[in-house]
Parts: structure tokens; sequence; C-alpha cells
């Protein structure tokens, strides 16, 4: 049997190890819809005025609105995500230790869905690991993924988050079309990752992580899609297969549960937001996204955001934004980056970084 990478490095040299960031990636499906295109599907809303103040202005889906054909599951669209983080960092699927994916749409309830994950990427030498939840998934899977490094225990790890929300909406249904029409047209389907490597250098990496979580407050469920309730023709005809998404309560709560995260892990690091360079934020919708950073007293000029492209891409959202602001070249070396979110269970989280 393999032994692996990490627990040979704790070994052989007994000091601390921190996770480096060595490659990023992300993926996008070929469907975009700007808030035009969308007008057809809703003729008796005004979509454009609605969207206006909320500031998504194209999305992606794996699914064609007009054949309803899907061109990619979440595992592929993660697994193409993977492939380009793990090219960035110039390494080959067997060369991981772990996979942890992160996401509230994965293909099935079983099997795992980083079980497919690495079976599509042909990680023979993974162990892999999901997290199903909302839109804090992804801190919680790279906070998973650094303690495994830091422990010694592996040397590598894949973290992904991603989203194939397309697949849940379908606006030719009532409930869709009265109550759910402006939630619908927010969302966005995609896929980020990024690849961890054990090192002895703290210059980079994963600096510090702060995840918690709140079971009291759920605005968001998905009825039918666990053993308490079966899909049947009646859950069906009342769209309990749709999302059914307290918006009031998620305006509420995210920029709230963001403030937490993000004083929680400044106090743990011992940093304060001035060192801060950069933070990525969760973003549901840009006017929350304002007054998280007016609530924290940041400059809104110096977050990272890309929603207004991609829309509400849930747990995607985080790694999508670290791999665009990558490849836009935002960071330099040693700069603070703060990726920070909170969604439904309610989970919440933060990761900082040093670039």
């Amino acid at each position: 049997m393999q032994q692996r990478g990490g627990e040979l490095l704790r070994k052989e040299i007994n000091k601390k190890l921190f996770a480096e960031i060595v490659g990023t990636g992300s993926f996008l499906p070929p469907n975009k819809y700007s808030t035009e295109d969308m007008k057809k599907y809703f003729p008796q809303i005004n979509l454009e005025e609605n969207l206006k103040s909320i500031g998504v202005k194209t999305r992606y889906f794996v699914r064609n609105l007009d054949t309803n054909e899907v061109a990619f599951t979440n595992s592929e669209l993660t697994t193409q995500a993977a492939k380009r983080a793990l090219d960035a960092a110039n390494m080959k699927a067997e060369d991981l230790d772990l996979i942890v994916t992160a996401t509230a749409s994965p293909d099935y309830s079983i099997p795992n869905m980083a079980c497919q994950v690495q079976e599509l990427l042909k990680a023979k030498n993974a162990d892999a690991i999901g997290i199903l939840s909302g839109c804090g998934g992804f801190a919680h899977a790279l906070t998973v993924a650094t303690q495994f490094i830091e422990n010694g225990f592996f040397n590598t790890a894949l973290v992904t988050g991603s989203e194939v929300l397309s697949p849940y909406l379908d606006f030719s249904h009532p409930k869709c079309i009265e109550g759910q029409a402006i939630n619908a047209t927010i969302f966005g389907d995609g896929a980020g990752a990024l690849v961890l490597k054990a090192s002895h250098n703290d210059d980079g990496g994963v600096l510090c992580s702060y995840i918690g979580s709140d079971g009291k407050r759920n605005p968001l469920f998905l009825h039918d899609s666990g053993s308490k309730m079966r899909p049947t023709e009646e859950t069906i005809k009342n769209g309990l297969h749709f999302w059914d998404l307290n918006l009031r309560l998620i305006v509420g709560l995210t920029p709230r549960f963001m403030k937490k995260a993000t004083n929680m892990i400044l106090s743990k690091s011992k940093n304060n937001l001035d060192k801060i360079d950069w933070i990525i934020p969760h973003q549901p919708t840009l006017p929350l996204v304002r007054r998280f950073a007016k609530d924290i007293d940041y400059p809104y000029e110096k977050m990272i955001i890309h929603f207004d492209n991609i829309g509400d891409t849930a747990d995607a959202c985080l790694p999508i934004s670290l791999d665009m602001a990558n490849k836009e070249n935002k960071f330099k070396k040693g700069d603070l980056v703060l990726l920070v979110a909170a969604g439904a269970g309610w989970m919440y989280g933060a990761n900082l970084i040093k670039w």
C-alpha cells in the first residue's frame, strides 16, 4: 500500500507545515444568458428593472433553457476546473493525496461527489471527502484540507467549490413564475478549484481559518431531495423540487455572519483590516456585498467581485473569483487575501491567505 506524502514529510522533518496554494482553476459552462436573454422566460415581469439594483448582468448554465439539454453534470464541471488547477500547479492527478468538494447540488446523494471527481480525474491515490452545504461550504472544505496538510497527514490536496443550479429551475412552473422569478435569475452554474501542497515555508499559503454553524437559521430548503420526503407526483405539483428560498432571511443574515467570520479570523490571526489587501466575499447580490463592506468599514473597491458576470454561484463563488483574480494578476507576492462566506445551514467561515 502506498504511503502518502504528507506522512513521510512529517516524519522526516519535525517542523511546522503550511498549506501552500500552488494552483487555481475555474470553469464556466457554455450556455451564457444575459438579462436581456432572460426576459423571454418572464414576459409578465419587468425583469431588467428588478435585476438592475441586484447587479447581475449575465450568468452561465449547464442547461440550455430552450432545449433542456444539459452540457455537464456537476462532477464533470468540477473535474474541468480541477484539471486547470492541476495544470497551473504542474501536477498530475495521481499526485493528489486528498480531494475535498463543496456543493449544494451534487450529481447524487450517494455516491459522494468527491469520489466521482476522483474517478473522473483518475486520482487513484487520493482520499475523497464531500461537503454538502450551501454558500458557506467552500470555506469549510478549504479548512478541512488545510488541517490535514498542517497535521502532516497529507502532502497535497485538491479543494473545489461547484454548483449546477439550472436543472432546479423550471421557468414554466407556476411557483417559479409567481414567487421565485427574481431569485431564479440571480443564480449561475460554475466550478472553481485550488491545489494545496505542504510546505515548511511560511511566506505563503493558508495562514488561518475560522468556521461556524447555526442550525436554527435555515433560509433555504430543497424539500424532496432527502429521506424525509420522497419525490412524488404531489411534491412535483407543489413545486417542492425547487429551492424554497427565504430571500428576506438571507438578506438579513448573510452580511451579519460574514462580519462575524471576518472579526473572528482577524482576532485569531492577530491582524486588522488595514493589513488585508483584498477580500473575496460571497456574492449573493451586489447590495449585500456593499452592505458587508460598509458594516466592516472596508473599501468596496478592494473587494474582488465577479457577481455581475457570473451571478450567484453559491459554493463556487469564492474559488471562481480567486482564480479569475489570479488570472487577472491582481495579487502580488505577500498580499493578504481574505475569503469569507455565509449561507444555508446556516454555515459560515473565512480563510486568510498569504499570496
